[in-house]
């Protein structure tokens, strides 16, 4: 009886983690979508916005969920993980968007770092996702 009590338990602690993660990505995701769409930037002097490109492929998107606190009051802690936005911008322009995601207070602060890439470093990063390689480039990949 005791061992069938430990493990209903169990269960229902790992239910309870699985359910907790699944709801911090979700979280997650949708800050970073939604300080992804309000980012502006300029690219060949030209304003471009996050509305304005489309995100072809999101990879390796792990970032720490959890709270974090820091031992210096009001300090940010950084969020470790790790986030690759490829885009298509308009035109034949071609980005890549990197998160860093900070909590202070309490509340999580998504910054954005913004890159150019030129077609044959878009076409190697894509080179083995081919609806990624066709969203990017409207044809199909040639590999």
């Amino acid at each position: 009886m005791a061992n069938a009590v430990f493990y209903l338990f169990a269960a229902i602690a790992a239910l309870l983690a699985v359910c907790l993660h699944r709801y911090n990505k979700r979280r997650m995701d949708a800050l970073l979508m939604a300080s992804f769409r309000q980012l502006s930037f300029t690219s060949d002097d030209v304003a471009l916005c996050g509305a304005d490109l489309q995100v072809v492929k999101k990879a390796q998107q792990f970032i720490r969920t959890t709270q974090q606190l820091s031992v210096l009051p009001d300090s940010p802690v950084v969020n470790q993980g790790d986030a690759f936005w490829y885009c298509r911008g308009p035109g034949a322009s071609w980005f890549l968007a990197i998160p860093t995601v900070m909590s202070r207070g309490g509340k999580l602060e998504v910054t954005w770092v913004v890159r150019p890439l030129t077609e044959q470093r878009m076409r190697a990063a894509l080179q083995f996702d081919h609806k990624a390689c066709r969203r990017a480039f409207g044809e199909p990949d040639a590999s």
